[in-house]
């Protein structure tokens, strides 16, 4: 039995801080094969790439988890992303995947390569924590999936590693945007509005650049201190 949930972008984002200098970079994303979240735990990727993915029309997401390192299970969840993606496009290769009758997943995207010369919308393809994959007949079969799939698919991918994907090729080409932790981490003025967004009392600059340099912007630092002045009912000040 599949999971509705994992195939559901997230949509509770009413508390997500709007990143402006990193939804800039994304809007080029229809140019590029490979949209690459990449950084430790913690520096809210999925949040990013669902805040981007937002507004966009054709969008499959396959949230993974430690049961997906499995070709048949992951291959199945990610025909049901694309068909959700491409108002069931593939509907020949989703029958193909779930009665096994295919012989290898090369062969089984060559079918959904070509039920998908009939769709030309722009859309996204979305793996999140695509870290939790360590089977090379997936990572194979991926780095086979990026190197053919139609110029109007881009795949989004959140890891916490560099993901076995061809990406030193695909960055050589100039066909992957990375966005790495250097770019998630908050800048003083993204620190500012996620505190005055949590807190009652604003936050004065300079307090908010000490704490975003002394936890080096990591969000989930900064979410702790947000908790910590609102349980002690009291703002931050700069010492």
């Amino acid at each position: 039995m599949w999971i509705p949930s994992k195939l559901t972008r997230p949509g509770r984002l009413h508390n997500a801080i709007v990143r402006p200098r990193v939804l800039d970079l994304l809007a080029q994303a229809p140019f590029y094969k490979l949209v690459l979240f990449r950084s430790p735990a913690g520096y809210g990727k999925t949040t990013m790439a669902a805040q981007w993915l937002s507004d966009k029309p054709h969008v499959g997401w396959y949230s993974i988890d430690e049961s997906d390192n499995d070709p048949f299970r992951f291959v199945n969840y990610l025909l049901q992303a694309i068909n959700k993606a491409t108002n069931n496009t593939c509907p020949n290769a989703q029958k193909l995947a779930e009665r096994r009758q295919f012989s290898s997943l090369h062969s089984l995207f060559s079918e959904v390569f070509a039920e998908l010369t009939s769709y030309h919308h722009e859309c996204y393809i979305v793996l999140d924590d695509y870290h939790l994959i360590t089977d090379e007949e997936i990572h194979e079969a991926m780095r086979f999936f990026l190197k053919h799939m139609p110029d109007n698919i881009t795949l989004v991918v959140t890891s916490r590693g560099n993901p076995p994907l061809g990406t030193a090729n695909l960055r050589v080409r100039d066909l992957m945007i990375e966005i790495g932790n250097e770019l998630l981490a908050f800048d003083t003025e993204e620190t500012t509005r996620f505190f005055s967004q949590r807190l009652a009392s604003e936050i004065d600059n300079e307090t908010a650049n000490s704490l975003r340099t002394y936890v080096e912007g990591w969000p989930s630092a900064l979410q702790l201190f947000a908790l910590q002045a609102q349980h002690q009912n009291a703002p931050w000040r700069s010492q």
